[in-house]
């Protein structure tokens, strides 16, 4: 089995109003969510490429993550998120490592994605793996920046962990203003880069919690972990709005 998911346009995806509980289920927001709700159910063979999703609540897309250093991974890549929100949580995407590739255990990678005018991460990671990657990230307008983080086995902890951020651009404000004439998307917001890598120990919080104290994603609630590393490396960060704070003393 293989699924193709290739130049398509997903937006304005808004919550229900009228029924919040479908069969004793909590609805799952998300604009293209793939496999992130069997997760960790294997979901080999998908491809999702050149993809734009707009005006959606909680999170632009979930998909799995490919091989470390593959010199043209197509899993998932080109993919664009734009005007993400959902109060609590509002991420351009949320990348784990793929249940059906036995090597993410070890290592997975995120990579040519670009999210703009969200409200928390750019492009976020936040599984049990021991390495994990993004590289060719582009941002502009987020809120909380991009985070690559690890969850650890608490027994493991002292091994070597290690988060990496690569080879990516993140814009602190665009020449777009953040309250356009259609009112569409009114948020001003602090702007970030860079969402610190965090490594905790636990297996994480999951993909869609049924728990608001779960969310945001990036969140950490539980106990951090010991001998973990994080390298952030041929970065620029672009057009950050700084301010020197005055007063007297």
């Amino acid at each position: 089995m293989s699924t193709t998911f290739n130049n398509n346009f997903v937006g304005h995806v808004r919550p229900r109003t009228d029924l919040e509980i479908v069969g004793g289920t909590l609805d799952k927001h998300g604009g293209v969510l793939f496999c992130s709700l069997s997760y960790p159910k294997p979901c080999p063979n998908l491809r999702i490429t050149n993809n734009i999703v707009a005006g959606s609540v909680y999170v632009g897309f979930t998909a799995p993550a490919h091989d470390c250093n593959h010199r043209d991974p197509q899993v998932f890549r080109n993919n664009v998120a734009h005007s993400i929100d959902g109060g609590i949580n509002g991420d351009g995407a949320v990348i784990y490592p793929d249940p059906s590739r036995s090597g993410h255990a070890k290592c997975y990678e995120g990579s040519h994605f670009a999210a703009y005018k969200v409200t928390k991460a750019g492009a976020l990671t936040n599984f049990a793996s021991k390495r994990v990657q993004f590289k060719h990230m582009t941002t502009v307008d987020v809120g909380i920046g991009t985070g690559a983080m690890l969850m650890q086995d608490g027994a493991a902890e002292y091994n070597e962990f290690m988060s990496i951020v690569s080879d990516s651009k993140f814009y602190g404000e665009s020449p777009s203003p953040d309250c356009p004439d259609d009112k569409s998307f009114c948020y001003n917001i602090p702007k970030a880069g860079l969402l610190s890598s965090i490594h905790g120990i636990g297996s994480g919080i999951g993909m869609h919690p049924t728990m608001p104290s779960a969310l945001p994603l990036s969140a950490q609630i539980g106990q951090g972990a010991w001998g973990a590393r994080s390298l952030f490396k041929n970065l620029e960060l672009i057009n950050f709005k700084a301010k020197t704070a005055t007063g007297s003393r």
